[in-house]
């Protein structure tokens, strides 16, 4: 791509599926493709922006003009569009300009067996999330504790999250002072059963 003039570049993204645009953008630096994905027609550039995760979907559009950013969002899934106006709101060095909005969350009975089930029937989703930290919930769907991956790795497959977790019932979570609650992560069940569920928003 780098090697390419910006003409050049601009007809490639034009070519190709919103997909795979998405994929050469997150692979360049934001300001230059905020400035490819401004010459694009709006209703395309609002596929290409839709198929960009969180993070990357905020700072190409914070590189925008604001007429072509509002445009853009216009004309973009309500829902991404509505994601991505929250995290604009922030300032550029609030903590809340920081957060994602993609994280995964399982019920504090719930087996590594089942996660690792999750994981492996959802990689293809879940290859853009990135996450370090798993969250545990309780029934009431309230946070419980924090998982790092390490800590599926070695114990039985049939230990209950409970059981390993950090506990955050006894400490505060380290929550961002200018973030707003999100309802985007995954939740599974004591059956494997996956239901979304609502969670604060945390910091990568």
């Amino acid at each position: 791509m780098s090697s390419l003039s910006e003409q050049e570049q601009l007809r490639l993204l034009e070519l190709l599926p919103p997909e795979d645009a998405a994929e050469l953008i997150e692979d360049i630096p934001d300001i230059q493709a905020a400035d490819l994905v401004e010459e694009l027609d709006s209703q395309q550039a609002a596929r290409v922006m839709e198929e960009l995760d969180g993070d990357h979907l905020v700072d190409v559009l914070a590189g925008m003009d604001a007429s072509s950013s509002r445009e853009i969002l216009a004309r973009m899934d309500a829902e991404d569009a509505g994601e991505a106006r929250k995290f604009l709101e922030y300032p550029a060095d609030c903590s809340g300009g920081l957060m994602i909005s993609e994280f995964l969350s399982y019920r504090q009975d719930a087996t590594i067996r089942e996660v690792q089930d999750d994981l492996q029937t959802n990689r293809e989703e879940y290859t853009d999330y990135h996450v370090q930290y798993f969250y545990v919930e309780d029934d009431a769907g309230r946070l419980v504790g924090v998982l790092r991956i390490h800590d599926l790795l070695f114990p039985s497959r049939t230990t209950r999250l409970e059981s390993i977790m950090i506990n955050t019932r006894c400490r505060s979570p380290i929550m961002p002072p200018c973030a707003s609650s999100r309802t985007s992560s995954r939740n599974t069940t004591s059956s494997g059963r996956r239901r979304p569920t609502a969670m604060a928003g945390w910091l990568r």
